[in-house]
């Protein structure tokens, strides 16, 4: 069964890395999308935010979107990896996915 637009949320990750190198001139190594504007149900969302282990999430500037984040460092070469999730849905959806995570925390 096909879900209607409406019913999926919309999402991009993104992710940023500093090495010290990068870090000594205030920027980052690498950043961008590891990807942009895909649709997920709120199974799968969660799916997403439970293997991610986003350590933070917070609603964002609008009732209309939540920003997760978590971030992993390689000891061995210093370089410090930020991945971004960004969730857009309608006010309902993500109103819907806010209380389910508030409950399960």
């Amino acid at each position: 069964m096909k879900r209607a637009k409406n019913e999926l949320f919309t999402v991009s990750q993104t992710f940023q890395c500093v090495t010290p190198e990068s870090s000594e001139h205030g920027d980052f190594s690498d950043q961008g999308y590891e990807y942009k504007d895909k649709h997920f149900s709120l199974r799968d969302i969660l799916h997403e935010l439970r293997d991610q282990g986003r350590e933070h999430i917070q609603s964002g500037l609008h009732h209309m979107d939540i920003y997760g984040w978590s971030y992993t460092s390689d000891y061995k070469t210093g370089e410090d990896t930020t991945k971004c999730l960004h969730i857009k849905a309608s006010e309902r959806l993500i109103r819907r996915l806010s209380n389910f995570l508030i409950k399960n925390k």
